[in-house]
């Protein structure tokens, strides 16, 4: 069952990823360089990489050698 909360997730984090809310708006800027559309896709890259290193961590068999 956590395999579906963890594939929900992920599939929210993607279709996040599709930021339709910025196309044809002007750019404002966060601290005076940063284009909020470019910080929102940091922040939701950082996001998808921290769900996939906890989804490695969880899921990943154990090698056999061990």
């Amino acid at each position: 069952m956590k395999g579906y909360w963890w594939f929900a997730i992920y599939l929210v984090l993607i279709l996040l990823m599709q930021d339709y809310w910025v196309v044809g708006s002007n750019s404002t800027l966060i601290w005076g360089i940063i284009p909020a559309w470019f910080l929102y896709q940091i922040i939701l890259c950082v996001a998808l990489f921290v769900l996939n290193y906890f989804f490695m961590v969880t899921f990943w068999k154990e090698s056999e050698d061990e």
